[in-house]
């Protein structure tokens, strides 16, 4: 989830040192999270100056063995529970609850993650890079009722961040590359932080038939269900097929049409309302949620986000309409989940047609095209309009990226919270 936000007003690019409140001022939820990231940033700047990214000698994951002949040296035996930094972020690996990792040689941690449940590395021939993702992932009260205070109702007051720190696999083609050719495909070209199809526009496409001056927030609409409040808009690719880190030599993968499908989901509250299944019914009977998308998910869902390691296929989370969540939720692990969203939709990139599938009630159009050497998305669903931009896609064969003879072979950039734009389109929809 992302919480109940109003804004993100946290500019990464400005050099804020501080948030100082004026006196007698009322405190917003978006002054609160800024001084949070402003405080992230500076502990992590200091962290990236000192360190930058490694593994400490002492208490790190790669476990050693020291040689005193010819000279004192230490050689890598395997990995082991402890820290590694990645760009100043300090992480903790650690083991699986009721796992046993031995502290000695070996990669049995790989499989035994706390922060990476349920993955299975069996059948991956190598060679293969191990690689770690630390990343800030936000937790609620549905997965942790310890965050809200029983005095007050339970009344979900914040929302929390773990950084996740993350062991993955990822396969190279052909000869193993040197150190210093290994380092650049990792942080300059296989491993990105943000991709390039950035949301430039999310409009309501319904009417507006009560304008409101003074509160923008009670401006009316013609189609009620699309009214939206003052919440941040969020939205989050669900599942992608071009989600693996890309370190081969040739750096574009030939990809099969059924690696092209994106699915897409977004919420005008920031994918805020979630609830433990076993408290679902008071919200599935509630009709305002009769044309809304469900995401049925859990913690082994919830830590799969972003790059996926060689060997991890599954999303684990799922999406349904209204009619289908009860049953899949009758059906869902203990510690499931349930979070709803306004609209979600498939789209398959190497389909000619480029014809959107929705996900629950609502109907979809969309369109790609290019002008200027820019490429432009447009989705509309259910009132919703969406307007997706990239300056640059590659293809093979000199063909169009909409061609059902020729297998995809290209890259399309990652949607982002924030819609931070890279250098190109040189990274897949993650």
């Amino acid at each position: 989830m992302g919480g109940n936000a109003s804004r993100y007003s946290h500019q990464p690019f400005r050099r804020f040192s501080q948030l100082i409140l004026d006196q007698g001022a009322m405190v917003t939820d978006a002054d609160q999270r800024e001084a949070q990231a402003i405080g992230l940033r500076n502990t992590t700047t200091l962290g990236g100056t000192s360190i930058r990214t490694g593994v400490p000698q002492t208490g790190g994951i790669v476990a050693w063995d020291v040689e005193d002949d010819p000279s004192a040296h230490k050689i890598p035996t395997g990995l082991r529970p402890g820290r590694v930094v990645a760009d100043g972020h300090v992480g903790d690996v650690r083991p699986a609850p009721g796992s046993e990792v031995p502290d000695g040689p070996g990669l049995a941690l790989l499989t035994a993650q706390a922060d990476l449940l349920g993955t299975d590395a069996a059948g991956l021939d190598g060679p293969l890079v191990v690689y770690a993702d630390l990343w800030h992932r936000p937790v609620g009260a549905a997965e942790d009722g310890r965050l809200v205070d029983p005095a007050f109702l339970s009344a979900q007051t914040s929302t929390r961040t773990e950084l996740m720190a993350q062991l993955k696999l990822a396969a190279l083609d052909g000869e193993i590359p040197s150190e210093a050719d290994l380092a650049a495909r990792v942080q300059d070209e296989g491993l990105p932080r943000f991709g390039s199809f950035r949301l430039t526009e999310a409009e309501l496409t319904a009417e507006i038939v009560a304008p409101d001056a003074c509160d923008p927030c009670a401006t009316t609409l013609d189609d009620p269900n699309q009214d939206a409040g003052n919440d941040l808009f969020r939205l989050e690719v669900h599942r992608s097929g071009f989600n693996r880190p890309d370190l081969s030599r040739d750096g574009a993968p030939a990809l099969s049409p059924d690696d092209a499908r994106v699915t897409l989901k977004w919420s005008r509250d920031n994918g805020h309302v979630e609830v433990p299944v076993a408290e679902a019914a008071t919200l599935l009977d509630d009709t305002l949620f009769d044309t809304a998308v469900f995401e049925l998910t859990d913690l082994p869902a919830e830590q799969r986000m972003g790059l996926y390691t060689d060997g991890m296929e599954d999303r684990l989370a799922t999406l349904h309409a209204r009619d289908a969540i009860e049953a899949a939720a009758g059906a869902a692990p203990d510690g499931a989940m349930i979070r709803v969203w306004d609209g979600a939709v498939t789209i398959d990139l190497a389909d000619a047609s480029l014809d959107p599938q929705p996900v629950g009630a609502l109907s979809a159009e969309g369109t790609l095209t290019q002008a200027d050497g820019d490429w432009t998305l447009r989705i509309e669903l259910g009132g919703l309009g969406l307007t997706l931009v990239a300056n640059e896609i590659h293809t093979t064969a000199d063909q169009s990226i909409i061609d059902r003879s020729e297998r995809m072979r290209g890259r399309f950039g990652t949607l982002t919270e924030d819609a931070i734009v890279s250098k190109n389109l040189e990274t897949w929809f993650s």
